[in-house]
């Protein structure tokens, strides 16, 4: 069975939610912070997601006249140099090239024969569909 990223687990502020720990774990795994259900404590008090410059309507900071604003690129720094993985430039390639391109590009980075490798701790975690 195919693997396919969900294009609503792209955070408003550029993570790929279907390659965080707190969305891959067994029990109790958030469902991104766009979507109803159980969030992580981190999604919940995100400044970001609640940013009141955030436009909703199309769901990704980018589009706010600040972008990158300070808590951006705090958290495309911090990113970059735990994870490897920038923020920013995937907010930017999704404006440029849409959601849906986005994710393929990271299906081919992160789905691994057994499962989705995390970002935040390089274990694979077993598909669960």
């Amino acid at each position: 069975m195919k693997i396919c990223f969900d294009e609503l687990l792209i955070a408003p502020c550029g993570i790929n939610c279907n390659i965080c720990r707190a969305h891959l774990k067994d029990k109790n795994n958030c469902v991104g912070c766009m979507a109803e259900g159980n969030k992580a404590n981190h999604c919940l008090t995100c400044g970001i997601r609640n940013c009141e410059n955030l436009k909703i309507k199309s769901g990704l900071f980018i589009h706010c006249r600040e972008f990158p604003c300070k808590l951006m690129r705090r958290l495309d720094e911090r990113y970059r140099t735990r994870y490897k993985v920038s923020v920013i430039k995937n907010l930017e390639y999704i404006q440029n090239h849409g959601r849906r391109k986005f994710l393929n590009q990271e299906e081919r980075l992160w789905i691994k024969p057994k499962g989705i490798l995390c970002m935040h701790d390089k274990k694979i975690y077993p598909n669960k569909s």
